[in-house]
């Protein structure tokens, strides 16, 4: 009879947190790459004129849900009289409207490398790691008995960061004027969960840093 190997719950933790510092780490030193290899890139216009399909939707059997297809965003700019193209390099749920714009960073020794300025795939794997890394630490944390303002402070961060973030990666970009303009511009009912962690996160820390009573009732 074959038996079950049980992982402690600490164990297990560590191993997530272990994971979410090297999507960290990686995902940092890809950053820091990209922004020296395009320190001396030019500014430009971009112009969003078509797509293509990055993965296709199906149903995932783990979450027990349909997935939506998600797509490349290809975006074009001018340099000299010539046109060139560059992509994103992740998979986007939204399509914008053509013509569009965004900003681009090009080479001037060679215009056909590129890259479009905002989100991109080592963002998300910053973004990622961050989750794999604050919310294990925060169960921990509770675990092994740590309560008060202290983790309620810490909880209202997560919610924030999970919710700006995830807007972030929706709109491409970290600017939050880029971010109203999407919220309006590409309204879906799926967007209200990203802000509801915002609104509640910031709720929290609202009450929990500049509130004492809420820590006097409990000591009481």
């Amino acid at each position: 009879m074959d038996k079950k190997v049980k992982i402690p719950a600490s164990i297990f933790l560590f191993i997530v947190i272990l994971c979410g510092m090297l999507l960290l780490f990686f995902g940092i030193k890809n950053t820091i790459q990209l922004n020296q290899t395009s320190n001396h890139y030019h500014s430009i216009e971009g112009y969003f004129v078509d797509y293509t399909l990055y993965s296709k939707g199906g149903y995932d059997a783990v979450r027990h849900k349909h997935t939506n297809d998600t797509y490349q965003l290809i975006y074009q700019y001018t340099v000299n009289g010539q046109d060139y193209t560059v992509a994103t390099d992740y998979g986007s749920g939204v399509i914008p409207e053509i013509g569009s714009t965004k900003q681009i960073k090009y080479d001037p020794n060679a215009p056909e490398n590129a890259i479009i300025v905002g989100t991109n795939s080592d963002n998300a794997m910053i973004f990622i790691g961050f989750l794999f890394v604050a919310i294990p630490l925060f169960m921990f944390l509770v675990m092994i008995g740590v309560s008060g303002r202290f983790i309620r402070i810490w909880a209202g961060m997560i919610l924030l960061i999970v919710g700006y973030g995830a807007l972030s990666i929706m709109a491409g970009s970290f600017s939050p004027v880029k971010i109203i303009e999407f919220f309006f511009f590409s309204f879906t009912l799926f967007l209200f969960i990203p802000i509801l962690l915002i609104v509640v996160g910031v709720f929290i820390l609202i009450v929990n840093l500049f509130f004492d009573k809420v820590e006097i009732q409990e000591e009481k």
